[in-house]
């Protein structure tokens, strides 16, 4: 799912990190990355993810940088 979505944003099963080769190239085969999406999630996984993306939330933005900000300390293994 796009950016656009912002039910599904930044859930961490819509997040892939592409290079710029690689996300020209789904951008301008979305039926390419489609099957790669599926290959990496599997389908049941991409309709979840399809059905979040269109379901109404609202974001509390400060809450969610605070949970990606420790995301990041215990991923990197850094002490606050």
């Amino acid at each position: 799912m796009g950016r656009g979505k912002e039910s599904t944003r930044f859930t961490p099963e819509n997040v892939t990190a592409l290079c710029y080769g690689c996300h020209s190239y789904f951008t301008a085969h979305p039926a390419e990355h489609y099957v790669w999406q599926v290959e990496r999630l599997g389908q049941d996984g991409v309709d979840k993810l399809r059905l979040a993306s269109n379901q109404y939330v609202k974001k509390d933005r400060k809450l969610e940088a605070m949970y990606w900000k420790n995301q990041l300390m215990k991923d990197f293994n850094i002490k606050a």
